[in-house]
């Protein structure tokens, strides 16, 4: 944690709302990227990001440093969409959350209409490859290549060795390639997906 970190932090525990939306900006944007992985609806993932900001205001006091301020702020913002998904009954989605930026950006509304019907099916297949993972694969994808954790932030949040997530996103990044050429093998719009994306799969 940088010196200026420790006394946002420091100043935000002590009531400093202005210290306290300094400390957290830098990390708005994953945050909310991550609840919307999860949750799959953006009225949702505003809420619950919300609701996760008044969490983690209010636990400041129970911060004791022993991991990365972001990596304890990423546990609440997963446990409060992980509590989200049980109220509303979406037992299914609980296996990411459990264990855990939308893979495309929002399609340009400026498209031609077939070019965002393409955006939006090959948003939703993309999610489903992700979905199609098994729970330790998936969530550990979802942190790297949607909230863009990197390795050892990952590591912590999950309490697992570095080696472990890096072995666990190359089987992840397999297991989807392998599923989109067996898919691209009977669909031109998925040959087509893998010219401009597969490699970053």
């Amino acid at each position: 944690m940088s010196l200026n970190e420790k006394q946002l932090l420091r100043r935000a525990i002590d009531g400093d709302h202005l210290a306290f939306e300094q400390l957290i900006e830098p990390q708005m944007q994953r945050m909310y990227n991550v609840a919307l992985s999860l949750l799959r609806d953006r009225e949702e993932a505003e809420d619950m990001t919300q609701e996760a900001l008044i969490k983690i205001y209010r636990a400041l006091p129970n911060y004791r440093g022993d991991a990365a301020f972001s990596t304890w702020a990423y546990r609440i913002v997963l446990n409060t969409c992980r509590d989200r998904l049980r109220r509303i009954g979406k037992e299914e989605l609980l296996s990411t959350a459990e264990e855990g930026e939308e893979m495309l950006q929002v399609a340009d509304y400026s498209q031609l209409p077939e070019q965002l019907h393409e955006e939006r099916e090959t948003t939703a297949y993309l999610h489903g490859l992700i979905e199609s993972l098994s729970p330790p694969y998936r969530t550990v994808f979802i942190l790297r290549e949607m909230a863009q954790l990197d390795y050892l932030e990952i590591a912590h949040t999950l309490t697992l060795s570095v080696g472990t997530v890096k072995s666990r996103l190359s089987r992840a990044r397999q297991a989807m390639r392998e599923q989109l050429l067996r898919d691209a093998e009977q669909d031109e719009a998925l040959q087509r997906l893998i010219g401009q994306r597969g490699e970053k799969i």
